[in-house]
């Protein structure tokens, strides 16, 4: 698609321009957040995952900002999608350890597993209100 090509590559220059000018604030996740939701939604496994990466390393940098709990649906959804669920399984296990407060978060992930993976994904983009490539 003509459109989201266009738009990939606006936002891969505006995330090279964060990282060239080492800029990891609120601005920056909300870059990397939007490119990966509009990446999810094309099916784009590539673009998605390096916002994924970059997410979690910027999550731990502002403990208070972003939507770290929607990108860990995201996360363990991803993996399922890439066929890695001994992935799946050990972010899930971890979070659960570490992190149970997340359980709610988990139990979402996991009443959505039923239709394809593409109806996950929507479902998700719905479900959170976030910006989709329809809406630029």
């Amino acid at each position: 698609d003509q459109n989201y090509a266009f738009v990939c590559e606006q936002l891969k220059s505006v995330r090279q321009d964060l990282t060239i000018q080492n800029i990891q604030n609120s601005f920056a996740i909300k870059v990397y957040e939007c490119h990966a939701r509009i990446a999810l939604e094309k099916l784009d496994t590539t673009e998605y995952n390096q916002c994924q990466t970059r997410l979690i390393d910027l999550y731990q940098l502002n403990e208070n900002l972003g939507n770290p709990h929607e990108f860990l649906c995201y996360r363990i959804l991803y993996y399922i999608y890439i066929n890695n669920t001994s992935d799946a399984i050990k972010l899930i296990a971890k979070t659960i350890r570490e992190k149970k407060r997340h359980l709610r978060t988990l139990i979402l992930v996991l009443e959505f597993l039923t239709p394809g993976p593409r109806g996950i994904i929507i479902s998700f983009l719905n479900l959170f209100g976030r910006p989709k490539m329809e809406d630029i």
